[in-house]
């Protein structure tokens, strides 16, 4: 009988795949089966690469990925400024955006574990609070004044919209 490790990918996509989900539904899978899209479409590549900041071209978006420091040491100055060139670019872009979503990805799905326990409406509530809330923080990140610690603040960023912001707000009022 084999056992099955329900935090070990289940398939060789998924073992390939920097982020995966052992979730067959939900808003998790909806993102992993997006990007599983996405990865190797030939026309993002080609847009990709035309990015001005690209230090080369890249063959898929997980390459990128890599670019702006997944599964990086922390300190990796050259992956925090390819991020930062992500997130600036991504003001304007929505692909930039949807890259920058997915290299923050494994710190949201954490953040979204630790906060699902106690969110109304579970799990898929608190992803749908987490994504809602990276996205605008991603889009309106203020690159002109932070520069370094991308992926650290863009976390930290996020989870306060998503799961204290309100809070606070309601204890002022």
């Amino acid at each position: 009988m084999t056992q099955h490790n329900p935090h070990v990918p289940a398939t060789d996509t998924e073992r390939t795949a920097l982020v995966w989900t052992t979730s067959a539904t939900g808003p998790a899978r909806l993102i992993i089966d997006e990007w599983e899209r996405l990865v190797y479409s030939r026309p993002v590549i080609r847009r990709v690469n035309a990015w001005p900041f690209m230090p080369h071209a890249v063959e898929s978006l997980d390459e990128l990925l890599v670019l702006a420091g997944f599964g990086k040491p922390i300190d990796d100055s050259e992956g925090d400024h390819m991020l930062w060139q992500l997130v600036r670019h991504a003001e304007h872009d929505e692909l930039a955006a949807r890259i920058v979503l997915h290299r923050v990805m494994p710190s949201v799905l954490a953040m979204v574990r630790r906060r699902g326990r106690v969110v109304p409406g579970g799990m898929t509530a608190a992803m749908n609070e987490a994504i809602g809330a990276a996205w605008m923080v991603i889009r309106q990140y203020p690159h002109h004044r932070r520069h370094h610690k991308i992926a650290a603040n863009l976390v930290r960023d996020i989870e306060y919209h998503a799961f204290v912001r309100e809070f606070r707000l309601k204890k002022v009022e």
